[in-house]
Parts: structure tokens; C-alpha cells; sequence
């Protein structure tokens, strides 16, 4: 597989970010683990149909503008503060296609929306 990390998005349509033990078949699974070289590309299966990213996704998601069909992160964005937060949201959706489709997983929903009506400071 070619180890250009932002290559691999013209290939690969479904991210899952903040993956941590999870790996989904047919993603690439990302997530940033402290014992495997940062931005490289680790294939999980013999299939290729298991990819994980070692990347620190403060630093941008790596994949081209508009390149996802799907972007899905669960149990992660509570991890970040609000600024780091913020620019994540904003990486998601500079990479999804038009139509794209963006799932996000939070303990506390509710908190976020809260946060967002008082700040009114999404984009």
C-alpha cells in the first residue's frame, strides 16, 4: 500500500478516527499510538481490508478536501478542548464530499450543544 497518508483517501472512502482498539474493516482506522512511528500506514490483514494511521489528529485529518463519503469518530471529541474541538470539526467537514456523511459519538450530547449556544462559535 502506498505510505502517502493523504494519498490514501483516493482510494479509501470511510475514515474512523479516534479509533483506539477498534479497527473496522474497510476504514482506515485512525488513531495515535505511542509505540508505532507517526504517520505511517500499518495494514492489519492479509486482505488489506484492516488499514490503521498512526496519526495525532490535532495535526489535521489526512485525507483530501473532499474526499470522504464517511467520517466516523465515537468517544473522542470529549477528549479535545474546545479550540482543538472546534479546528477537528471543521478538518471533518473540509474532507467529507457534498453529501457526505459525518457520524460523531459523545458521552454528553447534551453538554455540547449547551457549550455551542453559548459560545455560538462553530465556524
Amino acid at each position: 500500500m502506498n505510505n502517502d497518508i493523504f494519498e490514501i483517501s483516493d482510494v479509501l472512502k470511510k475514515y474512523h478516527l479516534g479509533c483506539g482498539e477498534i479497527i473496522l474493516k474497510g476504514f482506515v482506522n485512525v488513531d495515535l499510538k505511542d509505540n508505532l512511528q507517526e504517520d505511517t500506514i500499518y495494514t492489519l490483514s492479509t486482505s488489506n481490508d484492516q488499514i490503521y494511521l498512526n496519526r495525532d489528529l490535532r495535526k489535521g485529518i489526512p485525507a483530501k478536501t473532499d474526499s470522504l463519503e464517511l467520517v466516523y469518530h465515537g468517544h473522542m471529541l470529549e477528549h479535545l478542548t474546545y479550540v482543538d474541538g472546534m479546528a477537528f470539526i471543521k478538518e471533518c467537514f473540509r474532507v467529507l464530499q457534498p453529501e457526505g456523511l459525518l457520524r460523531v459519538l459523545v458521552p454528553d450530547l447534551e453538554l455540547w450543544i449547551s457549550n455551542y449556544s453559548i459560545n455560538n462559535a462553530f465556524f
